[in-house]
C-alpha cells in the first residue's frame, strides 16, 4: 500500500450493523480512554530538556504476546501492572494498557457500543485474559468506507500525523498493535458507533486546518519579518516574537500537531464542530507545549544543541508570559490577519471612489445600508467617513485587541466586519460621541461588502 498522504475521496462513515443511536454524552477533552494511564503517570520534576535524559533508539518492550488465530489476532498479557505502569513512563506517548483497562475498554461501553465491537470480532476472553482483534482485511471488509493504512513501525510524529490527516486508522503489526487497538482503534469504533453522523465534517475540518497550519510553516520560512509582523503589532506588542524563538519552536509545534491527534484520537466524547473544534485543537496544542512528557518525547525525536536547549527551557519556563502559547497563537492567527488585510483593501477601495466622486459615493452607499439611513443623519456620513479615512488606514492593526482574535478562534471568519466596526467605533468614540452606534456600525458592514 502507497503510504504517501492523500485527501481520501469521502469520510463518510455509514455503520455496518443495526446499532441505536444513543443521546450524545458530555465530552471529555483529555479522553476518557487516555485517563486511566494519563491518571498513574508521575513526573520526576527534573527538566524534560536535559541532554542526559535523552536516551534515543532504545528497543521497544512489549507488555503482550501476541499469536495469530484465523483471522484474528490473540495478546496476552506478560508484565505485571505496575511494569506496564513504569514502562509507559518510559516509552511515553507509546502506552500500553494492562487488561483491566483493555477490559473496560472493550466491555463497558454500554450496550449497543459493546454489541457493536463484537461483531466486528473484538472480544475479551476474562478466563484466558486475552483480547481477540480482527486482522486488518477483515476490519477492511466490514468497515469498507474507512480508509485503513498498515505500518510496520512505531512513526515519528511527522509521520503519524500526515497519515493520521489523510486515513480513519493505522493499523500496526503486532505487537506494536496493542497501542493502536486501545488508543486509537477502539475509541473511534465506539465513538462512530455512537455518533455516526458527526465524523465525516470532523475529520474534514481537522485535515483542513492542520493544511492551513502546514502552509503557514512555509510561508514563516519564506518571508519571516511578513510572517509575523501583525501577530507581534497586534498580540504580542509587549515582547515580539523573534526569527530566532521561532526556528527554535517550528519543531516542537510541529510535533504539537501530531500529538494532538494522538490525544484527539483517544477521546471517547462526541465528534466536536465548528468553531468549538478548533478551539479544541489550539487548546490541545497549547497543553503539549506545556506537558513535561510530551516535551521530553519531542526531545527524543528533536533532540538540541547545548545553547538551543539552554534557550527553550527559559522560554518553556516563563510563566508570566505564556510565551509557549503566543507562539502557537502566532501560526494560528496569520489566516485571521490575512482577512483583515482583505478588509482593509475593500475600505480603501471604498475611500478611493469616495474622494473621485463623493456624491455618487453617498448615493451608492445609503442603497446599501440597511436599515437606510434617516434623512436627518445624511449630513453625518461625510464626516464618518473622512475620521475612519484618516485615522484607521494607518494604524489597522493597532486597535485591534487580542480579545479579538480569540473572539473568533483565529481561524473563524464570519462576521469579522462587524467585529471590526465594533472595534473601530470603541477607538474613535471621542471623536464620533455625536454618532449613533448602530448607524456607525451600519457604515463600516455596508462598506465592507461588494461594491454596487
Amino acid at each position: 500500500m502507497d503510504p504517501s498522504p492523500k485527501r481520501p475521496s469521502s469520510l463518510h462513515f455509514a455503520v455496518p450493523v443495526d446499532v441505536p443511536r444513543v443521546r450524545q454524552e458530555t465530552h471529555d477533552p483529555l479522553g476518557a480512554v487516555a485517563l486511566p494511564i494519563l491518571a498513574n503517570v508521575t513526573t520526576t520534576g527534573s527538566t524534560p530538556l536535559a541532554p542526559e535524559r535523552v536516551q534515543r533508539r532504545e528497543p521497544f518492550v512489549f507488555a503482550y504476546s501476541w499469536e495469530q488465530e484465523g483471522e484474528s489476532f490473540v495478546f496476552k498479557q506478560v508484565l505485571t501492572d505496575k511494569e506496564i505502569k513504569e514502562l509507559n513512563l518510559k516509552q511515553y506517548p507509546f502506552l500500553q494498557m494492562n487488561f483491566s483497562d483493555i477490559k473496560h475498554l472493550v466491555n463497558n461501553q454500554g450496550f449497543a457500543p459493546t454489541v457493536f465491537l463484537k461483531k466486528l470480532g473484538i472480544l475479551i476472553d476474562t478466563g484466558a485474559q486475552t483480547l481477540r482483534f480482527p486482522t486488518k482485511n477483515v476490519l477492511e471488509e466490514k468497515l469498507k468506507e474507512l480508509s485503513i493504512v498498515q505500518v510496520s513501525e512505531i512513526l515519528a510524529f511527522k509521520e503519524f500525523l500526515e497519515l493520521m490527516l489523510t486515513n480513519d486508522i493505522i493499523f500496526s503489526d503486532p505487537p506494536h498493535l496493542i497501542h493502536d487497538v486501545c488508543f486509537h482503534i477502539i475509541p473511534l469504533l465506539v465513538r462512530l458507533s455512537k455518533y455516526p453522523d458527526g465524523y465525516k465534517p470532523y475529520k474534514e475540518m481537522i485535515f483542513s486546518t492542520f493544511s492551513e497550519l502546514s502552509k503557514e510553516f512555509e510561508y514563516a520560512k519564506e518571508n519571516f519579518r511578513n510572517f509575523i509582523a501583525p501577530v507581534n503589532l497586534c498580540l504580542l506588542k509587549r515582547k515580539p516574537i523573534t526569527e530566532e524563538e521561532w526556528k527554535l519552536f517550528e519543531s516542537l509545534l510541529q510535533f504539537g500537531m501530531g500529538a494532538c491527534l494522538d490525544i484527539l484520537s483517544a477521546d471517547g466524547g462526541p465528534f466536536l464542530q465548528g468553531k468549538e473544534l478548533k478551539e479544541h485543537l489550539f487548546t490541545i496544542q497549547s497543553r503539549v507545549l506545556r506537558d513535561e512528557m510530551w516535551l521530553e518525547a519531542w526531545q527524543k525525536e528533536s533532540p538540541l544543541n547545548e545553547k538551543d536547549t539552554e534557550t527553550m527551557r527559559d522560554i518553556l519556563s516563563d510563566k508570566v508570559q505564556n510565551r509557549p502559547t503566543d507562539i502557537l497563537k502566532a501560526i494560528y492567527a496569520r489566516p485571521f490577519f490575512r482577512e483583515l488585510e482583505r478588509i482593509k483593501v475593500l475600505l480603501t477601495e471604498q475611500f478611493d471612489m469616495a474622494r473621485k466622486n463623493p456624491e455618487a459615493f453617498l448615493t451608492s452607499l445609503d442603497k446599501r445600508l440597511d436599515p437606510p439611513v434617516e434623512k436627518e443623519h445624511l449630513s453625518c456620513l461625510p464626516k464618518l467617513l473622512q475620521t475612519i479615512e484618516s485615522s484607521l488606514l494607518n494604524r489597522f492593526l493597532d486597535f485591534l485587541p487580542s480579545t479579538l482574535i480569540v473572539a473568533h478562534g483565529w481561524l473563524d471568519h464570519e462576521d469579522l466586519g462587524s467585529s471590526v466596526a465594533h472595534e473601530l467605533y470603541r477607538t474613535f468614540v471621542d471623536s464620533l460621541n455625536e454618532l449613533d452606534y448602530d448607524l456607525f456600525l451600519n457604515v463600516v458592514v455596508a462598506m465592507l461588502k461588494k461594491p454596487l
